[in-house]
């Protein structure tokens, strides 16, 4: 398992008109203190390890121009010619490949740790900013786990990291554990005594966020719970056990669950579960409740039409139905009393919805889903009548 610690090289200008950060303390998170330094990146590489998370690979992206000679201070370079090469370029035409290569081995050498330094665009059109995420990528590739520094650099790139987050976490199976941000303590009041000081906050937290609303409109679109379970893991007692029993088809083993993971959400002052305190309400206690599942089903079928998941509406459909009709494992005779209770017509929708499940659970289709699923116009007046047909079986007495 390897861990990397990405961040950017921006560029600012001091007073006598050099490109250079001011030299800051930043407070972090633990309580303590950094040094006084300028470039936040290697304050926050050093404290990661001196906290047990140690980085196995330091990538700082900049463009061209950035301000790349800050790097030389922290290292024991004596090459002159490269860091004054590097210096002249970076205001002028622009640093190369060649000039960042030597200098990510300089850096390594002088810090204990793969440094690479990459080059990336201003990221001002939306080519330049896929570029950028292209590159946060690729850069990451064979690190499981990536914290973040957006402390430098321009101030859109924060956000554009924070996409590229997102895109690790669901294409590259990374974790990004941490997005730190070292910004200037509030200069409204007082300044705090001695040299500047700057606090780090942590805005990971949001990832979390996005994992839990994910997880929520899965729920709403599917009816699959797991992935809001996994999200909510840590925040609530047993959450992925409730969502492996319910998505299992266990709803008594899930509905103890429920009703303990309803109780400690009551009870919670977590900001995030008091944020989405309602909405969770809502699943928690349709979980707890003796609800009818073919009702569930239903509900899950009407709110994945509403996203147009045109396939799990029909799963959940066929679902609400055989609850309801008692239709899986039913012999012969069964069928054909339901026949007399239906109805020709309410018989042949049910037959008609066990053939269009069919054909998207299975691939294919039969001769009598094939004229549905030509157009999506006649598909979805298809099953708005079975919607309909549903909730009116529903409403009739079990069978």
């Amino acid at each position: 398992m390897a861990r990397a610690l990405v961040t950017f090289l921006g560029k600012q200008y001091s007073r006598d008109g050099q490109a250079s950060y001011l030299r800051m303390a930043y407070d972090l998170p633990d309580g303590t203190t950094t040094p006084p330094a300028r470039y936040f990146a290697v304050e926050l590489y050093r404290w990661l390890a001196r906290s047990g998370r140690a980085v196995d690979r330091l990538i700082v992206l900049g463009t061209p121009t950035s301000m790349w000679r800050t790097l030389w201070d922290l290292t024991d370079s004596e090459d002159l010619e490269l860091w004054e090469a590097i210096e002249r370029d970076s205001i002028g035409a622009g640093v190369n490949p060649t000039q960042l290569a030597q200098a990510g081995a300089a850096l390594s050498a002088a810090l204990g740790v793969q440094v690479d330094c990459r080059l990336i665009t201003s990221a001002r059109t939306r080519p330049e900013q896929l570029e950028v995420i292209d590159a946060l990528q690729s850069s990451t590739a064979g690190c499981d786990r990536v914290v973040l520094d957006i402390t430098h650099g321009y101030r859109h790139l924060p956000l554009i990291a924070t996409v590229a987050a997102r895109l690790l976490q669901h294409t590259g199976q990374h974790v990004v554990e941490h997005i730190y941000y070292g910004m200037e303590h509030d200069l409204t009041g007082p300044p705090p005594p001695g040299p500047r000081r700057g606090a780090v906050i942590d805005l990971g937290g949001l990832l979390r966020l996005l994992d839990v609303s994910e997880g929520l409109s899965t729920w709403q679109t599917t009816g699959r719970l797991t992935p809001l379970a996994n999200a909510l893991h840590g925040l609530l007692p047993d959450a992925a056990m409730l969502g492996y029993f319910h998505d299992l088809r266990q709803p008594s083993r899930a509905r103890a669950l429920a009703s303990r993971a309803r109780q400690a959400l009551n009870a919670s002052a977590d900001p995030l579960l008091e944020m989405l305190r309602a909405p969770l309400q809502g699943v928690l206690t349709r979980l707890a409740s003796t609800h009818d599942p073919a009702w569930q089903h239903l509900d899950h079928a009407t709110a994945a039409f509403r996203h147009r998941d045109l396939p799990g509406m029909l799963i959940h459909l066929r679902e609400a139905v055989a609850h309801h009709l008692s239709l899986n494992g039913a012999p012969q005779e069964h069928i054909q009393a339901l026949r007399v209770y239906l109805g020709k017509s309410d018989f042949r929708q049910l037959n008609q919805l066990r053939d269009l499940r069919n054909a998207v659970a299975h691939g294919g289709a039969s001769h009598q889903s094939r004229d549905e699923l030509k157009s999506p116009a006649r598909m979805e007046h298809t099953l708005r009548s079975l919607l309909a047909f549903v909730r009116r079986t529903l409403n009739r007495p079990g069978f």
